[in-house]
């Protein structure tokens, strides 16, 4: 049927079940952080003001922080999560 996949018999596919995205706020600080990995952070850069971006070793983006995040997000203690396709 188009659309299913059955991965275990796909050897070329890669599945990382152990990675999941993670979103924290911490209020104390006001700083919201979104994971998209759990691989070590070689680098940051201050993308715009109060936004960074992390970067793992072979320079991808592993992380995203806001800072001052109740300035810039309506409500960054709520999340919706969405999953389409």
């Amino acid at each position: 049927m188009p659309g299913d996949y059955d991965l275990q018999n796909q050897s070329h596919f890669k599945v990382l079940e152990s990675l999941a995205m993670k979103v924290v706020y911490d209020a104390e600080v006001d700083v919201l952080r979104i994971l998209f990995s759990d691989a070590v952070i070689e680098e940051s850069d201050e993308d715009k003001p109060g936004t960074i971006l992390d970067y793992d070793e072979a320079g991808n983006i592993v992380g995203l922080e806001i800072l001052d995040a109740s300035k810039r997000i309506t409500n960054p203690r709520s999340i919706e999560h969405v999953v389409t396709g």
